[in-house]
């Protein structure tokens, strides 16, 4: 959600860290003030342990926004 006052432009999103998460999104345009976008995480792990990943969220300006992803494999019975 924009919580400022003016638009933002979002420029990319991309995912660094373990290669188990996935992310997808259509908020490539501009967000006006009070307006969201969803983006879409996948987590496919092919172990049993914990993974974590960051997803960058680059924002025209040179800003971005960083959300921390954590998923945990179990083994399928």
């Amino acid at each position: 959600t924009n919580i400022g006052s003016t638009p933002v432009e979002i420029e990319d999103i991309d995912i660094f860290g373990d290669w188990v998460f996935h992310v997808s999104s259509d908020c490539f345009s501009a967000l006006e003030p009070g307006d969201s976008c969803e983006l879409d995480v996948e987590f496919e792990p092919e172990e049993a342990e914990s993974y974590q990943s960051e997803i960058t969220i680059d924002l025209e300006g040179g800003e971005s926004v960083f959300v921390d992803v954590y998923g945990e494999g179990v083994w399928e019975q």
